[in-house]
């Protein structure tokens, strides 16, 4: 029974570390594009907002 729990916590640390690895490479891709917060501040859309009601 040792053995079923430590094979069960190295998946569960492979699969925590390999999630982690994930995350920080898509964080590392992602955060180059994303635009400044001036620009986010100062956004002005080409299109307006239209609420419609029904």
């Amino acid at each position: 029974m040792k053995g079923f729990y430590l094979k069960a916590l190295a998946l569960l640390l492979g699969l925590t570390a390999a999630g982690v690895l994930i995350a920080t490479i898509m964080i590392a891709v992602i955060y180059p594009k994303l635009p400044g917060m001036d620009e986010l501040r100062n956004y002005q859309p080409k299109l307006p907002l239209q609420v419609t009601f029904f």
